[in-house]
């Protein structure tokens, strides 16, 4: 008994040490910065005159450890009505298109669920990740993979992400009608995904 005893002593105290010496992740919270936008270019067969433009009221929420990216998680939202093309005619448009029902459904939400590319970021360095998430628009969540190049600065706390993605509209239930707004609006779009966060200091 007194040998079992002394082993079991023994084996606790090498588990201790082992985790005393292991460091676990700690998520870090970043603040988005001003100006980060969320552009899009309408896509599809048939589109003579595509629409683009972007939306300029984003806002975002994004929390992890830059040496363990299997700690990330964070959401991206975009006001709908925040929409501006090149075209005001457009824009009016699109703000009361029956199809995209604003009113409704004011918001399109992206919540990261992982990561797959890399481990880690390195900084100084632009870093290849295709993030994974569930995508949100007119109501309708889909699982979307979006690849991104993401770069991080660890003595300025600056980590900067540039991506871009495609969506359907038949994916999420919005009915684009046929005719002139096809010319315009087609069947998809691309959007291109412009963000910069800065994490907290003294970390």
């Amino acid at each position: 008994m007194g040998a079992r005893h002394m082993g079991w002593v023994a084996a606790a105290v090498a588990l201790s040490a082992l985790m005393a010496g292991t460091a676990f992740a700690d998520p870090q919270a970043f603040s988005l910065e001003e100006g980060g936008t969320v552009r899009f270019r309408c896509r599809g067969p048939g589109i003579q005159h595509p629409a683009e433009g972007r939306f300029s009221t984003v806002t975002s929420r994004l929390e992890l450890d830059p040496s363990d990216l299997t700690t990330v998680s964070g959401e991206v939202q975009v006001l709908m009505v925040s929409i501006t093309t090149v075209d005001s005619g457009w824009d009016v448009m699109f703000r009361r298109a029956p199809f995209l029902a604003i009113g409704e459904f004011p918001r399109a939400r992206f919540v990261v669920t992982g990561v797959e590319g890399a481990t880690a970021l390195v900084s100084g360095r632009w870093t290849p990740l295709r993030i994974l998430g569930d995508f949100t628009i007119h109501g309708v969540t889909k699982p979307q993979a979006i690849d991104a190049l993401v770069y991080w600065d660890a003595a300025t706390k600056r980590l900067r992400l540039r991506a871009v993605t495609e969506m359907t509209w038949a994916d999420h239930d919005i009915d684009m009608p046929d005719g002139h707004t096809r010319v315009f609006a087609g069947d998809r779009a691309a959007l291109l995904i412009s963000l910069d966060y800065l994490g907290p200091r003294g970390r």
